[in-house]
């Protein structure tokens, strides 16, 4: 439709117009969610800023060196990486799905099992009830001394929840200014990093574009042009500890004054639960493979301060050192395969969320709200490349729009009807896999086209769009 649209070309003209539509959907969806709770503490926003905004700087960045991947590259093992990769996120998340929904599954019959046995006791205590309205009635007056002190129902609900969060090694002043700070709806340091992140990609793109004379890999500006080329290892990378240091900050704030994470102990309670299976082990008791999990875990509560739990409905984003570490590389990798394999980070990112152990709402929304300043940087840069008329932009955009905004509210329908939140992870794995089909048929129709065509190498890579030449052909080309 995209292609027939636009003067009956090339399917490269769908690109653009598919950017659109997908910016509208992104703009229906933050339009929706950015005014949500969280799903399940129905406190703070539905959207995880801190990983949407450090994800969003590593996969950014992995997306440079990905294109870079994608122009050397045949076709051909292009498709080799998409099937294999858009195969495992599919098979995977389809798995995380299925599991969840037979998890629910059992927590609903157990729920109804509970509320049976609530409904007889119920009954029972109204039979009681009737048949002791037949006999005497003892009444019993208490009498109070005028020196008893009289306590008021306030201050007991006071002395029980400070013994509470004295129980829970908690520091209320401190647990309040961290969750006043975790609850900001439009977290200003979130936005400022990820608009300066969009705005400094459109430009990034804009100038080294055959489309804009400005930087080409042509004479004495070849130099200028790669060391432009990898300024984003410099803002990007940047970017991305920038946000690590507030997160780590924030974790230590959080870890000092006791907050609670979903999915995780406290170390200090799991040491003392554990207390004899740590010393067993410590002492070489039991065997080996449960002696090195205590041990693990005993060096994780040590380290973090928490103890991540063994299935969990999901899991707070606990944000260690080991995760400091880990993620930027996830993230570099996920934009490395977008990059390379040209689809949108929502194929790689949304599973990825998914197998983290990510509360599934939350990861759905956190993967729109990133995907929103991805598409709107791709629609900039091709209306800046003149291959997008406004009339049609706009069109496409309310398309998609509006498309987004059934979608969301039909699938938000779903869930509260029925409770499942594994609709969500099930969609998601169903549309990789049908992506994957689609694009393995017309890339295997491209590449045969190609083929009867003569000349055409299955394997070798290309350096080819990285000439002074190629930037030339393409300018002029499109000018005519």
């Amino acid at each position: 439709m995209h292609t027939y649209e636009h003067h009956y070309t090339s399917g490269k003209a769908a690109v653009p117009l598919s950017k659109c539509t997908i910016l509208g959907a992104a703009i229906g969806n933050f339009q929706v969610l950015s005014t949500e709770k969280h799903p399940v503490t129905k406190e703070g926003p539905v959207i995880d800023y801190e990983t949407s905004s450090f994800m969003q700087a590593g996969e950014l960045l992995g997306v440079v060196f990905g294109v870079l991947l994608n122009m050397v590259l045949t076709e051909t093992e292009i498709m080799i990486f998409l099937v294999v990769l858009l195969t495992y996120n599919s098979y995977n998340t389809l798995k995380k799905g299925v599991t969840k929904w037979n998890a629910e599954t059992k927590a609903k019959e157990a729920a109804e099992k509970e509320a049976a046995k609530e409904s007889d006791k119920d009954a029972e205590t109204k039979e009681g009830d009737k048949s002791a309205s037949g006999g005497s009635v003892e009444l019993t007056v208490s009498t109070r001394g005028d020196d008893e002190t009289d306590l008021t129902m306030n201050e007991l609900e006071s002395d029980d929840d400070k013994a509470d969060a004295s129980e829970k090694g908690q520091k209320p002043v401190e647990i309040n200014a961290a969750t006043e700070e975790s609850n900001v709806q439009f977290p200003r340091w979130a936005y400022a990093i990820i608009i300066s992140m969009t705005l400094y990609t459109v430009l990034y793109a804009s100038m080294k574009s055959p489309s804009f004379k400005l930087l080409w890999p042509c004479g004495d500006l070849t130099a200028v042009y790669w060391i432009w080329y990898f300024t984003p290892v410099l803002f990007l990378g940047g970017a991305m500890l920038a946000v690590a240091r507030i997160l780590k900050k924030s974790y230590e704030t959080k870890r000092a004054a006791g907050w609670e994470y979903t999915g995780y102990t406290k170390a200090e309670e799991w040491l003392l639960e554990n207390d004899e299976k740590v010393k067993a082990a410590e002492g070489g008791e039991g065997d080996d493979e449960e002696r090195e999990a205590i041990l693990a875990k005993k060096k994780e509560a040590e380290e973090t301060g928490y103890v991540k739990l063994e299935d969990a409905p999901y899991y707070d984003m606990v944000w260690t050192n080991a995760n400091l570490w880990k993620f930027p590389k996830t993230a570099l990798l996920a934009g490395l395969a977008a990059g390379l394999l040209g689809i949108g980070g929502g194929m790689v990112l949304g599973p990825l969320f998914i197998e983290i152990g990510m509360q599934p709402t939350v990861a759905k929304s956190s993967c729109a709200f990133m995907i929103l300043w991805t598409g709107l940087s791709g629609v900039i840069q091709y209306w800046m490349a003149d291959k997008l008329g406004w009339q049609l932009a706009l069109y496409f955009i309310m398309v998609g729009y509006c498309s987004g905004q059934i979608g969301q509210r039909g699938l938000k329908q779903v869930i509260k009807a029925t409770g499942r939140e594994s609709i969500v992870i099930l969609l998601l794995g169903g549309i990789i896999g049908l992506a994957c089909i689609s694009m393995v048929v017309t890339g295997s129709i491209s590449i045969d086209q190609k083929a009867q065509c003569g000349d055409y190498d299955f394997w070798t890579p290309s350096v080819e769009e990285f000439g002074c030449k190629y930037f030339e052909d393409y300018y002029y080309g499109h000018r005519r």
